[in-house]
């Protein structure tokens, strides 16, 4: 059975080979693209000042891409895999420095609360549907 951290590291390139090469290349562009998207995004909503933040409009901007391009980027793909991860490393910070805010959180609990209970519920309910819904299309799309 492979452990978190061991398919970590199968997952990093060792750069002896030039296949690990490329799949280190294809890592870099992947995160290089990202950071391309997260920047126009967070630009577009400053200069628009639209009540959305960066972040959301990032993640609306990869999907229509992808959605036009009917298909993800084997660079994006790549770089997801690796960064999913480290995913508790990147959400450490933010983890944290929620613990700054405490008398916020203790004052707005209840609404709080209800909003993480409301999207867990929509999320819980609206994926499987979803999921449904692509794997129905991909199924008929393919030929037999």
């Amino acid at each position: 059975m492979i452990r978190r951290g061991e398919k970590l590291f199968k997952m990093v390139p060792s750069m002896s080979g030039s296949r690990d090469r490329a799949g280190a290349i294809k890592i870099a562009v992947g995160i290089g693209i990202l950071s391309l998207v997260s920047w126009i995004a967070n630009w577009a909503t400053d200069f628009f000042a639209l009540p959305v933040p960066g972040a959301i409009m990032g993640l609306l901007l990869l999907a229509l891409f992808c959605g036009i391009r009917g298909r993800s980027f084997a660079a994006l793909d790549r770089s997801s895999q690796f960064l999913t991860l480290l995913l508790p490393l990147l959400i450490m910070p933010s983890s944290i420095g929620i613990m700054d805010h405490w008398h916020l959180i203790k004052e707005e609990w209840l609404a709080i609360t209800v909003a993480i209970v409301a999207s867990v519920l929509f999320t819980l309910i609206t994926t499987p549907k979803l999921i449904a819904k692509i794997e129905g299309k991909r199924n008929v799309s393919e030929p037999s």
